[in-house]
């Protein structure tokens, strides 16, 4: 079985990628830098919706303390 690998590989595979080589290596090139620009969009995207949630977690932490008056600074008719 492996001489039958070995003379398809040699007969079919090698000669096209030898032909093929350098636009291979390109395009290979071509794919890593893509995937490479994805991944940093990817991040960008990710870093900015974790920026806009902590800001909304902490508007709305800054909001629910500002909208109801602390328990010492309530004032009752006992004080007066």
């Amino acid at each position: 079985m492996c001489e039958g690998t070995t003379y398809v590989y040699d007969s079919f595979f090698r000669p096209y990628i030898a032909k093929h080589e350098p636009e291979i290596d390109r395009n290979l090139l071509e794919l890593k830098t893509r995937a490479g620009d994805m991944a940093i969009l990817y991040w960008q995207r990710a870093a900015t919706y974790g920026q806009t949630r902590v800001f909304e977690i902490l508007q709305y932490v800054a909001s629910q303390s500002t909208s109801r008056p602390r328990p010492s600074q309530v004032s009752t008719d006992k004080d007066m």
